[in-house]
């Protein structure tokens, strides 16, 4: 809006373009010139000035409301009525694996892989280490 010039001809007080115009106005929001401008119309237009009276006194009764916090379960009931209308493909149950990163995953099957390799080295029967020392047996029939 801040690059368009105030149209002074015929308006529509429900158009998106004009509600923000007016709403920038409002909040102080419109550059000098634009500003000037708006109240020059303001004052040369009667039309244009009580839509935007009726738009301030909107304002007004909005800004009187009063403010009110959302439920303690809002959450959780927006999620339950997501996952009801989703057909549960949104905040549906996980499986294991999406529940837990595969990160972590990849860690604790590595230090169980660590864990199976350790104890097959340092095992007198199951290890794959030969005793220099020893001369394999023959079996004789």
């Amino acid at each position: 809006m801040a690059d368009e010039t105030i149209n002074t001809a015929q308006f529509d007080a429900n158009d998106d373009a004009v509600v923000e115009l007016f709403s920038e106005y409002y909040e102080g929001a419109l550059p000098d010139e634009k500003a000037t401008e708006f109240s020059a119309r303001l004052e040369t237009d009667s039309e244009f000035s009580a839509a935007y009276k009726q738009f301030e006194k909107t304002m007004e009764l909005l800004s009187g409301m009063h403010k009110m916090s959302a439920p303690i379960d809002f959450d959780k009931k927006v999620e339950e009525t997501i996952h009801r209308r989703s057909g549960g493909r949104f905040f549906g149950r996980k499986a294991f694996g999406e529940r837990i990163p595969y990160e972590i995953l990849a860690v604790v099957v590595m230090l169980i892989a660590g864990a199976i390799y350790w104890m097959g080295r340092t095992s007198g029967t199951g290890g794959h280490k030969f005793d220099d020392n020893s001369v394999p047996e023959m079996h004789q029939k």
